[in-house]
């Protein structure tokens, strides 16, 4: 009787992994891939990954109103870990959104994280609906 407990025990532990992974796959399938406010601003160029499975993560773009990149990267690192997730910072930068001229400069880099790959960022903006037929430069 005991190793029929045990046996049902052990069944059931990957259901309960696989749904607790699930759970954790549709909330980095929702997360937005950017976030950035108009005018100047710091950004981090993120990587959001489920514990463990750096494989299957979602790069974002987070450039807010802040005095230090460090802020951001606090934050986001915060709002994760109550989702469940990690990040990796990839570098930073600084960018200038100008929506009344549908114009992003991005350019800098970030002394705590290093120069984000600017080219990458753009692509993550130019995907993203809010910004289709905004003109996204890069300037250093």
């Amino acid at each position: 009787m005991q190793s029929l407990r045990l046996w049902t025990s052990v069944c059931q532990a990957p259901k309960s992994l696989v749904r607790s992974l699930s759970m954790a796959a549709e909330k980095l399938l929702r997360l937005p891939k950017v976030q950035i406010k108009d005018g100047e601003a710091p950004y981090l160029l993120l990587t959001v990954y489920i514990h463990g499975q750096t494989q299957f993560g979602r790069t974002i773009v987070r450039g807010w109103s802040v005095k230090e990149h460090d802020i951001i990267y606090k934050k986001v690192r915060a709002d994760m870990e109550k989702l469940g997730l990690c990040i990796k910072s990839h570098g930073g930068g600084f960018i200038n959104n100008d929506g009344d001229k549908k114009a992003i400069q991005i350019y800098g880099a970030c002394s705590t994280h290093g120069r984000a790959d600017h080219a990458r960022t753009r692509e993550i903006l130019e995907s993203w609906s809010a910004f289709r037929g905004f003109t996204i430069k890069i300037t250093d």
